[in-house]
């Protein structure tokens, strides 16, 4: 399945409005620019060429960590 939005900045805060983890606003920026980058990375996300448009495979993640 895939969804496209508008902008980058558009998928940030969509991503924004659906993140189930209580993150400190301190961290919440940091978090946000290293999801983006790491979706990017794995070839979730992918900006169309010569357009601003944003698509992003979607895919079930789950991610363990711990302190």
């Amino acid at each position: 399945m895939l969804f496209y939005y508008e902008s980058i900045e558009s998928f940030r805060n969509t991503t924004k409005s659906i993140n189930p983890f209580q993150i400190p606003d301190i961290l919440r920026e940091e978090f946000f620019d290293d999801y983006i980058e790491m979706a990017t990375n794995m070839g979730l996300v992918k900006k169309a060429v010569g357009s601003s448009v944003v698509k992003m495979k979607y895919n079930l993640i789950v991610v363990f960590g711990r302190k």
